[in-house]
């Protein structure tokens, strides 16, 4: 809270399971226990480039949704929120799975819009994954 307001922008604090559950819910399109609790529209709309959205060299976006950032990643197709901090929610659809990390630090260094700290976590789970 700033000055008796809730801060809407940032500093969503949870843990590793809970956090998960927003990666699932994004994998399963809304979907939780079996009933739409998130409309499917705004998932598949999140999850998908912004096209009003571009760069700063003026080209269209094909890296961010509302909130989630999209990246083709050997082969597969990676959405994934990130926190100022190192946190990330990563849903790997082609593994139907969500990877979580928890972090108190995040990469300054950029490769294509993307942290690059984005791409050893990914590694790392590939290969648990595989």
């Amino acid at each position: 809270r700033i000055g008796g307001f809730e801060k809407a922008y940032c500093c969503f604090n949870s843990n590793a399971r809970d956090i998960a559950r927003i990666g699932k819910l994004v994998l399963d399109n809304g979907q939780a226990f079996g009933k739409q609790v998130v409309g499917e529209s705004y998932i598949v709309n999140a999850t998908q480039p912004a096209n009003y959205i571009v760069d700063e060299d003026g080209m269209e976006n094909d890296f961010y949704g509302y909130h989630w950032w999209l990246l083709n990643y050997k082969g597969t197709t990676v959405k994934y929120a990130r926190g100022i901090l190192g946190q990330y929610i990563f849903i790997l659809p082609e593994y139907d799975a969500v990877v979580v990390r928890l972090g108190h630090l995040r990469s300054e260094e950029y490769k294509d819009h993307h942290p690059k700290d984005v791409f050893i976590y990914l590694d790392t789970a590939f290969e648990m994954l595989d």
